[in-house]
């Protein structure tokens, strides 16, 4: 038997200069920090750019995904990274760099790239998809963005038991599983403030938990987020 540790297979979409592996830049702070500089992960670098250690060039808003030699083959990747590029998907479908008026699979963008990103993961594969909160400063300043996404947005992608049925019938073409409680988010200066302003009040008072008054925030349905992280499992 051999001692050699099998790799996994990773894939970091629209990586623009974020070549992996390296360790974690500061504007991919609600990702895990370990995924970086993992030993056992393998990592394609994708960006349409040519550019140093892009090791696949694909136009992420054409579908299918694939370079030069063809489509990115079916469930091969264990991890993906999308790092603020989700917000930026066009609401139209380009299929083989033509743009379709009427798509008989997808009524929008937004689900034929979450599709493609489902079809090249394995089973059981992990994206972790980062963007903009959407009513944050971040969120709502690019003028490039045309998603504006908040934790429920990506409620209608959990689907993966078969009891769990979304209230609008959207064509997925995906299964994937959600679990909230795993949604790293960073809060953004109003919260800090919030949080802050509490604890000066409770000096001398007792220990002050700062993720139980964030929580406190979320829960009385305050968006205090920037931006936020949702790993998403792939079913198949």
């Amino acid at each position: 038997m051999s001692d050699v540790q099998e790799k996994r297979r990773g894939i970091n979409l629209g990586c623009g200069t974020i070549i992996l592996p390296r360790e974690r830049p500061y504007h991919h702070g609600a990702i895990p920090e370990d995924l970086y500089t993992a030993p056992d992960i393998e990592w394609d670098n994708v960006d349409r750019n040519p550019q140093p250690g892009v090791n696949k060039i694909v136009n992420l808003f054409d579908y299918p995904w694939r370079t030069e030699d063809g489509p990115l083959p079916d469930n091969t990747y264990d991890v993906a990274i999308a790092a603020h590029i989700v917000e930026h998907i066009p609401h139209h479908i380009v299929r083989n760099g033509q743009i379709v008026p009427f798509d008989d699979d997808y009524q929008d963008g937004w689900f034929a790239w979450f599709a493609e990103l489902w079809r090249i993961m394995k089973p059981g594969g992990i994206a972790y998809v980062l963007t903009p909160y959407a009513w944050s400063n971040a969120g709502m300043s690019d003028p490039t963005h045309t998603r504006y996404c908040t934790f429920a947005t990506f409620n209608y992608f959990n689907n993966g038991d078969d009891d769990t049925e979304s209230a609008f019938r959207y064509k997925l073409g995906s299964r994937w599983k959600i679990d909230f409680n795993t949604v790293i988010w960073i809060p953004h200066d109003q919260a800090y403030t919030v949080v802050r302003a509490k604890e000066a009040v409770m000096v001398g008072v007792g220990a002050f938990d700062y993720q139980q008054e964030f929580a406190k925030l979320i829960q009385s349905n305050i968006n205090m987020a920037s931006e936020f992280t949702v790993p998403m499992v792939a079913v198949k």
